[in-house]
């Protein structure tokens, strides 16, 4: 596993991680969720499905390599 390809998982599991938090928060409270709390869980939607192409991409050029 390249340092790059570590640093990306390290960074998905971070957003894993604030997805969670976030999560938690709307369960936890009585009311539904804030905009605020949606807006926070699309950005780290986002962020995760950046991350996920980018080790896909990173994969599919080291297979190449290999080859």
């Amino acid at each position: 596993m390249s340092s790059e390809h570590k640093q990306l998982s390290k960074r998905l599991k971070g957003i894993i991680k604030s997805m969670k938090k976030v999560q938690k928060s709307i369960h936890g409270s009585e009311e539904p969720a804030s905009m605020h709390e949606l807006d926070k869980l699309t950005e780290l939607g986002e962020e995760y499905a950046s991350t996920v192409q980018q080790i896909a991409q990173l994969e599919s050029e080291q297979k190449t390599q290999n080859s």
